[in-house]
């Protein structure tokens, strides 16, 4: 649609200018368009230029008029279709709004209190359909710088102490102050599976672990600082 009213607003102005040189004057079709040559030619036709300049000088303010006019009110028009078809869109499919409910005017409360609990109770009572999640907008105006570089500490610490996976190596990040562990998972050991997850022994000391009725799991080995081999 807006590709659309695109070329229909670039027609419009070339119709409403052709308009002006087919009916008013068709000097409008060559002016500012002429070659100069020798000096008395160059004269003639500036001093040619200006008259008729000055003369259609009423056409160029009307056809600005026209097209200013005229496209203000076209984008409100189309402003107007285009939120009524997203109105008529919206009635006919279905989407996540149509499966959830706003709640306003909800009055100030702590934070330390479960609130979504509570709201996701209270919506299930009263409507009596299974509610998946509760979401709350949190007024935090008064502290924002407070709460984003808490959330900005959460973050970098989960990223320090986290555990990233990997098909034969295990990495264990730790804090800055503490050492760095790596954990080998030695996966040819004996009747363990691809992939099985391995319990390590501290101090470089080599071991398996196994659980009742369970398969051997996979011989490991933990160092501290420094790389590591298999056992």
């Amino acid at each position: 649609n807006f590709q659309l009213a695109v070329i229909v607003w670039a027609v419009f102005v070339a119709v409403v200018w052709m308009s002006f040189a087919y009916f008013v004057d068709e000097d409008l079709w060559i002016l500012g368009t002429r070659k100069y040559g020798t000096p008395r030619d160059n004269c003639i036709l500036v001093a040619w230029g200006y008259e008729t300049q000055q003369r259609l000088m009423w056409t160029k303010v009307a056809f600005l008029w026209i097209v200013y006019m005229g496209t203000c009110v076209g984008l409100m028009c189309f402003g107007i279709y285009q939120y009524r078809r997203h109105q008529q869109l919206d009635i006919d499919q279905k989407t996540l709004k149509d499966f959830a409910v706003m709640l306003v005017g909800l009055p100030n409360l702590s934070g330390q209190r479960q609130l979504e609990t509570e709201l996701k109770d209270a919506v299930s009572s009263w409507s009596g359909e299974g509610v998946v999640g509760v979401s709350v907008a949190w007024k935090y105006k008064d502290q924002t710088e407070d709460v984003d570089a808490i959330m900005l500490l959460n973050l970098k610490q989960r990223l320090t102490r986290g555990v990233r996976p990997h098909a034969t190596k295990r990495e264990h990040r730790a804090p800055p102050d503490e050492p760095r562990e790596e954990v080998l998972v030695d996966d040819r050991a004996e009747g363990v599976r691809p992939g099985a997850r391995g319990v390590g022994v501290s101090g470089g000391e080599v071991g398996h672990a196994r659980d009742q009725g369970a398969a051997p799991r996979p011989q490991v080995q933990r160092a501290r600082r420094g790389r590591l081999r298999h056992g």
